[in-house]
């Protein structure tokens, strides 16, 4: 039993060493401002489409994000409570 348990934490090891590194390159990785943004504004769409309790899928967060950039809505304002209504009109049928 004693040589199961230590054999586990052995294999995890490995796995702990990994996942640090990643982290420590995901922390030290540049993101772009532009990069930034359309994180921004996909979060904001998810949002949005739970305010209005729709389904969230990849379809409706990219309606909700290309109505949000057709209309020229900032993803400041994606949020305000007229916006949300607008732009998830095309994932309520």
């Amino acid at each position: 039993w004693e040589n199961a348990i230590r054999a586990d934490q052995d294999e995890r090891a490995p796995l702990a060493e990994t996942l640090q590194k990643l982290r420590h390159r995901h922390a030290t990785t540049r993101v772009s401002r532009t990069m930034r943004e359309s994180i921004a504004r996909v979060r904001n769409s998810i949002e949005c489409l739970r305010l209005v309790h729709c389904q969230i899928t990849p379809d409706s967060i990219e309606i909700v994000a290309k109505a949000s950039l057709q209309e020229g809505v900032r993803v400041a304002d994606m949020l305000l409570p007229e916006w949300v209504v607008k732009l998830t009109a095309g994932t309520r049928q």
